[in-house]
């Protein structure tokens, strides 16, 4: 039913989920040690290799709140 209903399974919807989650909170300027923390993430290198891996993008990067560099 969920990837009837998504057009995804559910380890591809929670991906994205936390992509578009971290994007939106980065936005929002909070720090990588909460994000990581909040989205369930080990560490914070954890969730920036997850990041970096799901949108191309690496810390500090133009188009994402520098904050992601930030400890």
């Amino acid at each position: 039913m969920f990837k009837r209903d998504t057009g995804l399974n559910y380890q591809q919807w929670r991906q994205q989920w936390r992509v578009f989650k971290a994007i939106e909170q980065l936005a929002s300027e909070q720090r990588v040690t909460w994000l990581a923390s909040n989205l369930g993430f080990a560490s914070d290198s954890a969730f920036i290799a997850f990041f970096k891996e799901h949108t191309g993008l690496a810390r500090g990067h133009s188009g994402i709140h520098s904050g992601i560099g930030v400890n």
